[in-house]
């Protein structure tokens, strides 16, 4: 192994550390450093959309995100963060016109197609909204964001039939 990769690894090693000890700063330098010896690096670009989101920067999070899944197309945390940062900002137009491109990668992703259903319950579409959100209930029985999330579609539906204001 050359001085480059080792390099590479001791920073990404350090860069974790700082992450745990929420040292957000010295991790973002560590990852910046890797990013411009090894800018194929997945690891770096997807720690850096993490910091970014918690951090609430979500331009900065949707642009590492972006890179991530050009350097691993296959991989499908991005899309989680991504369809985090659309629900963060509201842009639940987007959320459904892109989360389902992570689900294609992974259908058994009970994450993707909550924020999926989550997306379609905001935009009123509460029949595509029921259905992925069974879908990520059938994948996770216990989760109870998706169930909290199903009983207030179908409250909202249930509103809506009878011609009710929707709480």
């Amino acid at each position: 192994m050359n001085e480059e990769v080792l390099a590479i690894k001791a920073s990404l090693r350090r860069a974790r550390s700082y992450v745990r000890e929420k040292k957000v700063t010295e991790a973002v330098q560590e990852l910046k450093f890797i990013l411009s010896n090894d800018p194929k690096n997945f690891t770096a670009y997807f720690m850096m959309a993490q910091i970014y989101f918690a951090s609430k920067k979500y331009d900065s999070a949707e642009k590492f995100c972006q890179q991530a899944i050009i350097v691993n197309p296959r991989d499908v945390r991005p899309w989680i963060i991504l369809g985090n940062i659309y629900i963060a900002r509201q842009q639940y137009d987007l959320a459904v016109m892109q989360l389902p491109l992570g689900i294609a990668l992974d259908a058994a992703n009970y994450q993707l197609k909550y924020l999926l259903g989550y997306s379609y319950a905001k935009k009123k579409e509460y029949e595509k909204a029921k259905e992925l959100l069974n879908k990520a209930l059938e994948i996770q029985p216990q989760n109870v964001q998706a169930q909290k999330a199903l009983e207030v579609v179908e409250k909202a539906q249930e509103q809506e039939a009878q011609g009710q204001p929707l709480q």
